[in-house]
């Protein structure tokens, strides 16, 4: 059975459906219609009112009520809710904070236990410090800076948690095929593509470092689609060209899509979460962009999922590079940390041990210095 609760109790409406849509690019939201010729529900509920949806017993949204509408069709008196999940809420409040040499987690830490002690609280280290004020500024800014800072993101889940990680980093659900997906439809993603890349170093003897790298293929077939980088630790055109081609390696290309409906179960599918597919036309690893449950009380949840081969586009690149090198500099590492740290560049596969490390330091670590300095452009 699937069900609402505003505040803790089921409106005395007949409710109708709902659906509950997640993203990586918006906040989770729900969207519900009731019967309501009495106006029992709207006259019971108002915006800012706490909302969870059930879909067959399951809880897979908890969120605020933003919106109420009455809507009149064929004589018949319908009611609509609408709201956002709980993430929402961090704008609710205006943090008026200062840090002195403070870690950036431990001011998320603080900035959550302040103003939001009703969140549990899942908040990743990250040992670099800074010092930073906030006059009157709503708690969601104040966390979306500093997640910037080093490349995180952050949510409040269904289960009032709250989250702060690195991007890309979500779970791992395993492996699904023809018993998880009744239907897919597959399509081809360009929007990350970029084939000409302009790398731009340090200056020397009065002239700039600077390197145009392209991809002549991925050029016949999509059209010109620039990219700018910036970095003042390239010192030589080859190192240019090497990152340049580095980066063109992952984004000249298309990337397969599916929108895939799914068998109901109860899996927990948050978007930027990682699935394994095992279909005689559709195998490896995708990324959940997009999900949305759809409820009718008497009936199985429909379960679509919007899936994207992994990609990371120039942004997510420049991203990792400036977090691995910000580990560098304020983390104790291992040795194999150090080295997995680049494990995604190619040219290192055939490195032994020692050229890894002797690469990692020279080449790579310098590559993210001006990346740490909020310099690098992206087109």
């Amino acid at each position: 059975m699937s069900y609402l609760l505003v505040n803790g109790a089921e409106p005395s409406g007949y409710l109708l459906s709902f659906e509950v849509e997640k993203s990586l690019s918006s906040a989770g939201r729900l969207r519900a219609r009731f019967y309501d010729p009495n106006g029992a529900v709207s006259g019971s509920v108002d915006a800012g009112d706490i909302v969870e949806a059930y879909a067959d017993g399951v809880k897979v949204f908890k969120g605020v009520i933003e919106n109420i509408s009455t809507v009149k069709r064929n004589r018949r008196v319908y009611t609509e809710l609408e709201a956002s999940d709980l993430t929402v809420k961090l704008l609710f409040k205006l943090a008026r904070k200062s840090y002195v040499d403070a870690t950036i987690s431990s001011i998320v830490d603080d900035l959550i236990s302040s103003y939001f002690p009703e969140f549990s609280k899942d908040i990743d280290t990250v040992t670099q410090t800074i010092t930073i004020k906030f006059n009157y500024k709503p708690v969601f800014e104040c966390i979306k800076q500093l997640a910037d800072m080093v490349g995180y993101t952050f949510w409040v889940d269904k289960n009032a948690t709250f989250h702060f990680k690195p991007r890309r980093t979500g779970t791992e659900l395993g492996t699904w095929n023809s018993n998880e997906i009744t239907s897919f439809e597959k399509r081809e993603v360009t929007e990350h593509i970029k084939n000409v890349l302009h790398v731009y170093g340090a200056e020397s003897g009065g002239q700039t470092v600077v390197v145009s790298v392209r991809d002549e293929q991925s050029i016949g077939r999509y059209g010109v689609r620039e990219g700018f980088v910036k970095d003042e630790s390239l010192k030589t055109v080859d190192q240019a060209r090497e990152l340049g081609k580095s980066l063109l390696a992952d984004l000249a290309y298309e990337k397969n899509s599916l929108r895939a409906v799914l068998s109901w179960k109860d899996v927990d599918i948050e978007p930027g979460d990682i699935v394994t597919l095992s279909e005689p036309t559709v195998q490896g690893s995708y990324e959940v962009v997009s999900s949305r449950i759809r409820c009718v009380p008497s009936r199985e949840p429909i379960v679509e999922v919007e899936l994207s081969e992994r990609v990371e586009t120039l942004e997510d690149i420049l991203s990792r590079l400036t977090r691995d090198v910000r580990r560098l500099q304020t983390e104790p590492l291992t040795l194999e940390e150090v080295i997995s740290l680049y494990s995604g560049f190619p040219e290192l596969a055939q490195l032994s041990v020692p050229d890894t490390v002797a690469y990692s330091f020279l080449s790579v670590f310098t590559l993210g210095q001006s990346v740490l300095g909020g310099d690098d452009r992206l087109g």
